[in-house]
């Protein structure tokens, strides 16, 4: 059997990389994206210290790439829609024979571990290497957080934070080694009070016109991200995402009654970004417009 071509040695090529969209601006605990495009001839080289990295495929042509990942080589055509995993400390080099467009999500490591705590002893995990492969569920979840890049909204904190700890459990469910035996559903059986999930739930509901966090009301109900995620659903019936949009829309069908605030004043009052923001989620769990409630 022929052994995998050995890198390149050559040097790399000063890079002209074009960073089209980033998460930078926001404060997103425990994850970042990026977009890139980069041109032909170019070569990518990696090697983080304290973040995973998963990348996510988004080149619509055909092109052949060629990668050098944790002492293994792969060579195949880029597929679009197709994710790998490079963790913290893995070094990676690609080569590739087209322009590539493509979607990072950095995840802080130290971040990542604090989630496994609920369920994984964070000591006995290890992010492992993963080639590209097709994985709907991160795929997918990287362009809802691409979108909320793109909305420039300062007001979309709690449902990025929300699909970040959703991405970092799947991390640790299915590209991790050296998992412990103790099963998820097993931390079911230790409920919080519902008080606690109620003190939370009065917190939405007097603050909902501000940017909250994800990390900030698992913090008021003490409990740890995961944690407090999977119970305020289990409970409350939504995930606190949802909770805090139906209240944002409950507090605006009483604002409307008042003829003279226009919906735009509404929005703001309310915590949403903008007017079409309001319209599309009212209409949503409605089914009429803001102006067709009021009327």
């Amino acid at each position: 059997m022929l052994s995998p071509p050995n890198p390149p040695e050559r040097k790399l090529p000063e890079s002209t990389q074009s960073l089209l969209l980033s998460s930078q601006g926001f404060d997103w605990r425990g994850i970042q994206l990026e977009c890139h495009h980069k041109p032909m001839g170019e070569e990518n080289v990696i090697s983080l210290d304290q973040l995973h990295l998963i990348c996510i495929e988004t080149t619509q042509r055909p092109c052949d790439a060629h990668k050098w990942m944790d002492g293994k080589f792969q060579s195949r055509p880029i597929i679009h829609g197709d994710i790998f995993v490079l963790p913290e400390k893995v070094q990676f080099r690609e080569r590739f024979e087209g322009a590539i467009d493509y979607t990072l999500l950095y995840l802080d490591a130290e971040w990542v571990a604090t989630v496994a705590q609920d369920a994984i002893d964070p000591d006995r995990i290890e992010i492992l290497p993963h080639f590209p492969k097709p994985d709907p569920f991160i795929y997918h979840s990287g362009l809802r957080l691409k979108s909320a890049v793109e909305t420039s909204s300062s007001f979309n904190q709690l449902y990025a934070e929300t699909l970040a700890l959703a991405i970092a459990v799947h991390l640790l469910q299915q590209y991790a080694g050296r998992k412990t035996s103790r099963d998820l559903a097993a931390l079911k059986a230790v409920a919080p009070s519902r008080s606690r999930l109620e003190t939370v739930t009065d917190y939405i509901q007097c603050y909902c016109d501000r940017n909250l966090s994800l990390s900030e009301l698992a913090d008021l109900a003490q409990m740890s991200l995961h944690y407090f995620a999977r119970s305020f659903k289990q409970q409350i019936g939504l995930s606190p995402h949802q909770y805090l949009i139906r209240t944002r829309v409950e507090r605006a069908k009483q604002l409307l009654l008042q003829n003279d605030l226009t919906v735009v004043e509404i929005a703001h009052r309310v915590g949403f970004a903008d007017q079409s923001h309001l319209c599309r989620h009212f209409k949503q769990l409605t089914g009429l417009t803001p102006n067709q409630w009021r009327s």
